[in-house]
């Protein structure tokens, strides 16, 4: 593959996936068993600012399990800074989900598609420190995105506090 070339997973290049999004209804707010088998990726916003990525690719739970993590009461799924912050604001966000299929492949699939997502959208609660989001990686930026040198390094970016979310009431958002 020359430099030139996009780089493809599962036959799509990023930008082909990135158009796969789809919304879940009723967002965090219940389980969602039309998501057990499914695996991929999730992308939590407020207020259309993207917050957190990240996978559900387990066999037996995949999507509808990761996001039932959040929600529970014991913090098994959520011991990392974003888990936190999710569970925290649970009826503020919005989720989508990116579907790559139900068996090994889509999640070996999904599995790829975390880092190249994570650099395209840069989640503000999400992995600040991760190796794909240093000036050093060797992934290329994405169109778009602000350089590395511009960017704010891991620890300005963890000092900078979440958009204000905790304590207010989800005005006008209508849940279904």
């Amino acid at each position: 593959m020359t430099n030139d070339q996009p780089l493809l997973i599962g036959g799509r290049t990023i930008e082909e996936w990135d158009r796969l999004w789809v919304k879940v209804d009723g967002g965090l707010d219940s389980y969602h068993r039309p998501l057990r088998y499914k695996v991929g990726l999730y992308r939590i916003s407020c207020k259309g600012q993207i917050m957190a990525l990240g996978t559900g690719t387990d066999k037996d739970g995949g999507l509808a399990k990761r996001l039932s993590d959040f929600r529970r009461p014991s913090p098994s799924g959520r011991n990392h800074h974003a888990g936190e912050l999710i569970h925290e604001n649970l009826n503020l966000l919005d989720v989508e989900v990116l579907i790559t299929g139900s068996d090994a492949h889509a999640r070996e699939i999904g599995r790829q598609l975390k880092t190249p997502m994570m650099r395209r959208h840069r989640p503000v609660w999400s992995a600040p420190n991760a190796p794909f989001m240093r000036k050093e990686s060797p992934l290329p930026a994405t169109v778009g995105e602000v350089e590395p040198a511009n960017r704010p390094n891991a620890s300005q970016r963890r000092r900078q506090p979440p958009p204000p979310l905790r304590g207010q009431q989800a005005a006008g958002r209508a849940v279904t």
